[in-house]
């Protein structure tokens, strides 16, 4: 897998330094996949040369188009330019001393690449595009889609806002469909109000007509009567009549709507004429025709007034009920008529033909409306009024009927009085009254509760529409709250990240949303960061460590240089001094030598003076004169054996000091060769640690090494002479000295002879055996002698061949000085190159 995988989102836009770009990611990766596989320094080294080579003449060119630019920041990317140079020629240097360093060097190469690329050359493309040195095509960009496009204008908006105007848009429209519900709910309301209002006035012209319709029945009988009649029932009903009218009128003016009321201002201007009316009856100055016509004309001014309020009627039910009503209502106006008729004609007691045709075309007239109202009614509410209208009193009016019908046959009314036929027909009418009365009220109900229902329905919509209102409100603030929030957290997380703050909690990391991804994206980015800083720590560290320890080595190397030289040249005095030494060893040999022979001499003319002085005492006792004689040579004898072995034993003392300092220089050859032996142990681990160029330098270590441990053993071998010659001088020193003492006690011997005469027996015996005595301690004394001379002889071969090794040594010494000189000058060129 590539070190760096280069995209398109890191085109500069100028082709060359996109091309350079992607050269150098590739030897990037070139030098990754050479370091993984293991190909070797000599390959790293040569991929790393490419690198600074192409890297010299991509910043070459940037900085050249920079310059052509115009850029602000060139000094800057100079300065960084020239620090990048710097630090891969060093980085070139470590990895021609340490090929193991490759692994740090790409690491540092890839972080350097994309930092060069993303936070530096980036930020030229505006530039580069407005001095027009961009050469790659926009179809060559990523080109985003419309909606991308739309939403890149949207970051000019903060999240909140956004989520703010997301809300506003559903709440917009809801709240416009509100207001056209209310509009069109609340003009439904006063649409069905209006309608209430307008059935109400119906109902109450209804009512007026019904009254009037009375009041006409009744002003007919008082007129047929000539004013003796019905004069009280009359005063009644033109008290019902004028309550109506007053209900009608309080109708009118209730009414909303203005058309409405200026379309039932005919009725108002018809029921301005009833006083007039009135009196004219009670003056009885109208004829019962014209009354009965007048009263009429009000009663259909009326009426049409009723069908003008069920045209204004919208609904088709309530306009079919309505239009059902006033056929109905013209049913009962036929049947008031018929009554007034009826009345008349039973008040003569008979039917003129002209009354008879005019009370059979109302009865006719009264079924084509009654068949019209079942027509466009319910069916079942057409049976309620069936089922209210019949009856006695509709039986009785059949009856009656009948005999009308009949009576322009029979020229007779059946004695069928006027009052009867009107309380009959009436009875009749306040049924149809009734009837009507509940059609109205079940229209009024059916109006009221399809305003109700409409009211209701209204407020439903209003209220969900609110609460889908507050609801979106709700959840936009939820929403706003679950996003702005932490995304701005986060936000300020990742800005303390950015200052350096590594402590600071990473919130809504346990979120199941984007929130959450991002939040734990953020974590992972900060436990990276953090990890990255605490390997680069560790690096710089190791690094500071490496340079500590490279430059300790310098300075061990130098120290080593000099303490090498220094204890080179110490050995070279030493073994010159050795040399001298050895040779002083072989002078103070000789002389030993001679001076043991001269012991030895010495030695045996004291053995002959004893032998000599035996004789005498022999003889001694041939002739006492001979005793003085010889007495005297024997003190002379004794004087010079004395002084003979006075002067042996000084040369014995003088050899034993002469090996005391062969000793004490052999010593010092043994604390060089072990300090030898020592530095070319410390020469043979530094040839180890330095490799295949420390090889040479081994060698010369180990025969150094080799030369040291050979002066070792023969100054061990020089030293166990040394305390043997040491030894018999010792015993020579004491051996003379037991002479001397025997030389003295001749003497005194000797006094004694010569003053005492008398123990001449006895002083002979003991100077026989005294005599003999010294013979032995000569003869002890004389090999002890020739032991010395044997010591001396071989120190003299020791130091001959402490001179041949101290001669080797001194040449040793200087091949070493040699060698490590040309091995610390190989490894200073080294480390310079």
């Amino acid at each position: 897998m590539p070190l760096i995988e280069w995209n398109s989102s890191l085109s500069i836009g100028v082709a060359a330094l996109d091309a350079d770009h992607r050269k150098l990611a590739e030897l990037i990766n070139h030098l990754h996949d050479e370091h993984e596989a293991n190909r070797g320094a000599q390959v790293i080294r040569r991929v790393m040369e490419g690198f600074r080579e192409h890297l010299a003449t991509h910043l070459e060119r940037e900085e050249a188009l920079m310059a052509k630019a115009g850029a602000a920041d060139l000094a800057e990317h100079r300065a960084s330019h020239a620090m990048a140079r710097a630090r891969f020629d060093e980085m070139a240097a470590a990895l021609r001393e340490d090929e193991d360093f490759a692994g740090e060097v790409l690491e540092y190469m890839k972080a350097w690449l994309i930092n060069h690329i993303v936070c530096q050359d980036l930020k030229l493309r505006e530039v580069f595009q407005a001095k027009g040195l961009c050469d790659v095509k926009l179809e060559d960009m990523p080109d985003a889609g419309a909606w991308q496009r739309l939403a890149a204008r949207l970051d000019r908006f903060r999240v909140g806002t956004r989520i703010t105007l997301l809300a506003l848009i559903p709440v917009a429209l809801l709240a416009m469909q509100i207001i056209n519900l209310l509009n069109t709910g609340l003009a439904d309301i006063r649409a069905k109000d209006n309608l209430i209002a307008t059935v109400n006035i119906g109902v109450r012209a209804s009512s007026l007509v019904h009254e009037l319709q009375k009041e006409r029945g009744g002003s007919a009988l008082f007129l047929g009567s000539k004013g003796t009649q019905f004069s009280a029932e009359l005063a009644s009903q033109r008290t019902a009549t004028d309550t109506a009218s007053a209900g009608f009128r309080q109708s009118l003016a209730g009414n909303p709507s203005p058309q409405l009321r200026e379309t039932l201002k005919a009725a108002e201007t018809a029921l301005a004429g009833l006083a007039d009316l009135r009196r004219a009856v009670d003056g009885q100055t109208s004829p019962p025709a014209q009354m009965v016509g007048n009263y009429t004309a009000m009663v259909d001014t009326l009426i049409g007034q009723i069908e003008v309020v069920t045209r204004a009627a919208t609904e088709a039910d309530v306009t079919r009920d309505l239009g059902a009503y006033v056929n109905f209502i013209k049913s009962k106006e036929r049947a008031g008529r018929e009554r007034a008729v009826g009345a008349a004609g039973f008040a003569a007691g008979q039917f003129t033909p002209e009354l008879y045709q005019n009370f059979v075309g109302l009865i006719a007239e009264q079924r084509a409306f009654d068949d019209a109202f079942a027509a466009g009614i319910d069916p079942a509410f057409a049976k309620t009024v069936r089922d209210k209208v019949h009856g006695e009193a509709v039986d009785k009016v059949a009856e009656m009927r009948k005999a009308a019908l009949s009576s322009i046959g029979t020229g007779t009314t059946a004695g069928i009085k006027a009052p009867d036929w009107f309380s009959a027909q009436t009875a009749r009418i306040d049924l149809l009254k009734n009837a009507e009365d509940e059609m109205a009220a079940k229209m009024t109900r059916q109006v009221a509760a399809e305003r109700d229902a409409g009211a209701s329905t209204l407020v439903n919509l209003v209220v969900i529409s609110v609460i889908a209102i507050i609801t979106i409100a709700l959840f936009a603030i939820a929403l706003k709250s679950s996003l702005a929030p932490p995304l701005l957290r986060l936000t300020q997380v990742m800005r303390t990240l950015a200052e350096g703050n590594r402590t600071m909690g990473v919130p809504s990391t346990a979120a199941r949303d984007e929130i959450g991804e991002i939040a734990r994206a953020v974590q992972f980015f900060k436990e990276k960061l953090i990890a990255a800083e605490y390997l680069g720590k560790d690096g710089w560290t190791e690094n500071k460590a490496r340079i500590a320890a490279f430059v300790r080595k310098q300075q061990a190397i130098e120290q080593f240089n000099g303490r090498v030289h220094g204890f080179l040249t110490s050995l070279a005095a030493a073994s010159n001094e050795l040399l001298a030494s050895s040779e002083t060893m072989s002078v103070t040999a000789t002389q030993t030598i001679q001076r043991s022979g001269e012991v030895n001499q010495a030695s045996d003319l004291t053995r002959d003076r004893v032998q000599t002085a035996a004789a005498a005492t022999e003889e001694l006792s041939a002739s006492i004169n001979e005793i003085a004689s010889q007495v005297s040579r024997t003190a002379e004898a004794s004087k010079a054996a004395a002084d003979d072995a006075n002067r042996t034993n000084a040369m014995v003392s003088s050899l034993a000091d002469a090996a005391q300092r062969i000793g004490e220089v052999v010593n010092l050859i043994t604390d060089i060769a072990s300090q030898t032996n020592l530095l070319a142990l410390n020469a043979t681990i530094e040839a180890a640690r330095a490799g295949e160029a420390g090889k040479g330098f081994a060698v010369v270590a180990g025969e150094v090494k080799n030369l040291a441990n050979q002066t070792a053993r023969a100054t061990d071998e020089i030293t166990r002479q040394i305390s043997a010659i040491q030894s018999e001088a010792n015993t020579s020193a004491n051996a003379m000295s037991a002479i001397v003492q025997r030389i003295g006690e001749i003497d005194s011997i000797a006094a004694m002879v010569a003053a005492a005469v008398e123990e001449q027996s006895a002083a002979t015996a003991e100077i026989s055996r005294s005599m003999q005595e010294v013979s032995s301690a000569t003869v002890e004394v004389g090999q002890s002698i020739n032991e010395v001379s044997q010591a001396a002889g071989q120190t003299g071969d020791a130091a001959l061949a402490v001179k041949d090794a101290s001669s080797e040594l001194s040449g040793q010494a200087e091949s070493l000085k040699q060698e490590v000189s040309s091995f610390l000058d190989e490894m200073s060129d080294r480390k310079a190159g």
